[in-house]
């Protein structure tokens, strides 16, 4: 906390220098960097400044003009990469220079997925594959500049996210916690605790590796130190073995086993209770810190990686499954290949496809039947509107007789029914004669009548109670009838037949008249016969 001081090896004789005389309580100083001869980058309280050996001048870095923020934190790390870049960490977030006096990138511009805003940052170092490594009170930052960067936790197998300090070779790097130090492997990026927890409270930035290749970490209670090719590595990872298979109904289930006890096949009844899944391994190396993948192939394609030694599936459905099962020891190695477990889940008798297919069977029968009645009803109701048409054209025929005698009566009509009847037998036998004429018209009717239009009009209505127009209207429905009852012709030839202009007009006036359409009146005519 008092700055910086030179010592000169030669003589031991040391000089001070101070980062602020006005307040000698911010004179800390954490870190140093040289770079360029008789030239220092000096990390302090104060933010970054720089130190010129042959002068002593110390000032304050040109960044701090550019940003603002890094001359308001505490600067820890200071670190060159061999593109020349420096690093500075601090103790909230990180910071980089191009060159020694280059621009400043700050952390959101170096990291693109991920904030180090707000960690402490303790040690930076690079590997000998070009990769940049930060060791945080957050967890571990790996930055390659190509890839997106990573950031490692506890939950990739680290024992804690506050990592003090770290030292790396080729292979691994060595982390150092609050009271652990941890094996983390570069290949398989997996990490391992190498020491129990000690006394000795580890502090930040407190390692080094000595010429002996002894390693160093500094803690409140003194140096630990070792040599890390002594550290034994655990390069066997047994097979698992599934030793047991608990599921609601035992006593229904078959579980096959090999000669050695463990469960190769299970059969069961499909139920809703869980199928649980019991696996054991035989490892005394890994000090019982194994680890699983398991992947229940049939359900779902995802492996699951888990400490424990069990897996539990609910209401699976009647099928066939395999479990699939492989271990990895306490240094990341996995076992050659998977242990399958066979899981039959036979189908109650309402899942089976016999009865399904007999539900499918008894479906398309009632579904015929109900066809079947509801053609019969409908052809039924069409029968009754059929018959109820004669019936109202019968009694309109009546009505229209009645009608015809009662005004006879009454207008002292005196004409002898059998002048009448001649009468309607020569105009039936005009209209007859012209029935396939669709232009047959009142005029041409009365001009073969023999007779003035206002004449013919006038016996029609005396006669039968109506016009011209539904005289011969009513004689050509009739012959539409009878036609249709003989079945030789179609509704188009009976309407030409009978004088309609179109098969349409023809059923429109066949419907009003008679209380049915032609095919239908024609199809009900057919039935009643048979």
């Amino acid at each position: 906390m008092g700055g910086i001081i030179r010592l000169d090896i030669h003589n031991f004789k040391a000089q001070g220098f101070a980062i602020n005389n006005r307040a000698p309580i911010k004179n800390g100083c954490y870190s140093l960097l040289e770079i360029s001869n008789g030239q220092w980058l000096v990390g302090s309280l104060e933010g970054l400044f720089l130190f010129d050996v042959h002068t002593g001048d110390l000032s304050l870095h040109p960044a701090i003009e550019v940003t603002p923020e890094l001359g308001r934190r505490i600067i820890t790390v200071l670190f060159k990469d061999r593109s020349g870049r420096i690093w500075i960490g601090t103790d909230e977030g990180l910071f980089r220079l191009s060159s020694p006096t280059g621009n400043i990138q700050t952390e959101s511009e170096i990291f693109t997925n991920i904030s180090s805003a707000g960690f402490h940052v303790n040690q930076i170092l690079q590997d000998t594959s070009g990769k940049i490594w930060i060791a945080t009170s957050q967890g571990l930052i790996e930055y390659s500049g190509i890839s997106e960067p990573r950031l490692y936790t506890v939950q990739d197998g680290l024992p804690d996210n506050n990592i003090r300090s770290m030292l790396g070779n080729d292979k691994n790097l060595l982390l150092c916690f609050g009271k652990h130090i941890c094996l983390f492997n570069l290949d398989t990026r997996s990490a391992t605790v190498i020491n129990r927890p000690t006394s000795n409270e580890f502090v930040e930035g407190a390692a080094c590796t000595g010429s002996n290749g002894l390693v160093y970490f500094g803690g409140l209670s003194g140096l630990t130190c070792f040599n890390p090719d002594d550290l034994y590595s655990n390069p066997y990872s047994p097979k698992p073995y599934f030793s047991d298979v608990d599921f609601d109904i035992r006593n229904h289930g078959e579980i096959e086993r090999n000669n050695l006890g463990a469960c190769i096949s299970v059969r069961l009844p499909s139920n809703k209770g869980p199928l649980i899944a019991h696996w054991a391994v035989v490892n005394p190396l890994s000090y019982g810190k194994d680890n699983f993948l398991y992947r229940l192939d049939g359900l779902d394609d995802k492996w699951h990686r888990t400490g424990d030694h069990q897996a539990s599936f609910n209401n699976l459905a009647p099928g066939n499954y395999t479990l699939q099962l492989r271990c990895m020891n306490n240094d990341g190695v996995y076992c050659d290949g998977y242990v399958p477990l066979e899981i039959h889940i036979l189908p109650r008798w309402w899942q089976s496809g016999l009865f399904r297919t007999l539900l499918i069977f008894l479906s398309v029968i009632f579904l015929g039947l109900a066809a079947l009645l509801t053609a019969a009803a409908l052809r039924a109701k069409m029968e009754l509107r059929v018959r109820n048409a004669e019936i109202r054209r019968l009694e309109d025929n009546l009505e229209k007789t009645r009608d015809l005698f009662t005004g006879q009566l009454r207008s002292g009509y005196s004409e002898e029914p059998s002048v009448a009847d001649e009468f309607l037998h020569r105009a039936t036998k005009v209209v007859e004669a012209n029935m396939d004429n669709e232009a047959f018209s009142s005029e041409e009717f009365a001009r073969q009548m023999y007779m003035s239009r206002s004449k013919l009009y006038s016996r029609i209505q005396e006669t039968t109670g109506g016009t011209v127009s539904d005289f011969i209207r009513n004689i050509r429905l009739d012959r539409a009838c009878k036609l249709l009852m003989e079945g030789r012709y179609s509704v188009s030839e009976i309407s030409a037949r009978v004088g309609f202009s179109s098969p349409s007009y023809f059923a429109t006036s066949f419907k009003k008249h008679i209380g049915c359409l032609p095919k239908d009146y024609g199809k009900s005519a057919s039935t009643t016969e048979k």
